[in-house]
């Protein structure tokens, strides 16, 4: 796998939500003041990192020359996708 194939990876929904997830759950396991957070708060800093990751990987993507991923638009589908599925799936969770 070529370094731009590994990047498209984790440029969609599904695998920015994976990355998220992963950096989510450093941050609760190493920053204790994370479970103090108001929930708002914690939805901001879940969005913020969406937000981080995705313009962030799409910014080293054009670093390197990747052509395929020169749509910022579809950048903002991938963070609005994850953002969405994650806070679905939150929501899910502590509701049931």
């Amino acid at each position: 796998m070529e370094y731009c194939e590994f990047l498209l990876q984790g440029w969609n929904a599904e695998g920015l939500a994976l990355l998220v997830g992963v950096v989510i759950a450093i941050v609760i396991e190493y920053w204790p003041a994370y479970q103090s957070l108001p929930p708002k708060w914690k939805q901001l800093a879940y969005l913020g990192i969406c937000v981080l990751l995705g313009f962030g990987t799409w910014g080293i993507a054009l670093a390197y020359g990747c052509e395929a991923m020169a749509n910022w638009w579809q950048v903002v589908q991938a963070i609005v996708g994850a953002f969405a599925g994650g806070t679905a799936a939150h929501t899910g969770c502590t509701r049931s």
